[in-house]
């Protein structure tokens, strides 16, 4: 069982403005007067007082049951949703992961709303969210690089309350994890403390594929993730 933490910095993402405008429902470039000029002032002042901490546990003790859609590593059983256990389908390992934005960004956030530029709050509040997910992504693409030189392949990234996958089941992931891992804390609704944060497992897998993002094929029109990088594909 292997456990580590890194801390990224902002630059080390490669966040652009587009990457905001995208996840507001704008075409990237094409975003009306103030949101360019404000998501570029926003950016530079999340720049410089966030902490983004990503931390993983690695495990080799797991098993697959495909009728069941569930994998089970150590001694909890998760049943992450169909389009995860395909992508499981003959894992050798699996990482359990935690990233957060920190506490500062969602202060920020709430301090701009009560002082009535609710447009400022909620510009910050998709910067937090592009900011965990390609957190999660640089960590995936780290791994991806050194288990290729063993001939093993990453799959996607899968995590609670997306995907067909209860959120619920946030409790027993955290079990897996060190007490406060990372600095996040769960309530007893499964939420986590800093709220810019994520959690998920991605597993290492032996055959060679493409990862599929999930929200290509997902029809949940709830979501809008899945909404958004549909729309996205259907623009190449």
């Amino acid at each position: 069982m292997t456990t580590e933490t890194y801390n990224f910095s902002f630059p080390d993402l490669g966040i652009l403005p587009s990457d905001i405008e995208l996840l507001s429902g704008f075409t990237p470039g094409s975003s009306p007067h103030p949101f360019p000029d404000m998501i570029n002032d926003e950016l530079t002042e999340v720049e410089n007082i966030i902490n983004i901490t990503v931390g993983y546990r690695k495990f080799t003790d797991l098993a697959i049951d495909i009728n069941k859609r569930s994998i089970r590593i150590d001694d909890q059983i998760f049943h992450p949703g169909k389009y995860a256990i395909k992508q499981f389908i003959n894992a050798t390992s699996a990482a359990i992961f935690v990233c957060t934005a920190g506490p500062e960004i969602s202060a920020l956030a709430t301090k701009k709303r009560a002082k009535g530029d609710q447009l400022a709050g909620y510009i910050i509040d998709i910067i937090g969210n592009v900011i965990v997910e390609k957190s999660v992504e640089k960590l995936r693409m780290g791994f991806e690089e050194t288990t290729r030189k063993g001939g093993l392949y990453i799959s996607s990234s899968f995590s609670p309350g997306y995907c067909d996958w209860d959120l619920t089941e946030q409790h027993k992931l955290f079990s897996l994890l060190p007490n406060e891992f990372c600095g996040i804390k769960l309530s007893p609704s499964s939420l986590m403390d800093p709220v810019k944060s994520l959690s998920g497992i991605f597993c290492t897998v032996p055959d060679f594929y493409k990862p599929e993002n999930p929200c290509i094929r997902c029809r949940d029109n709830r979501c809008l993730y899945g909404k958004l990088r549909r729309l996205k594909k259907s623009q190449k």
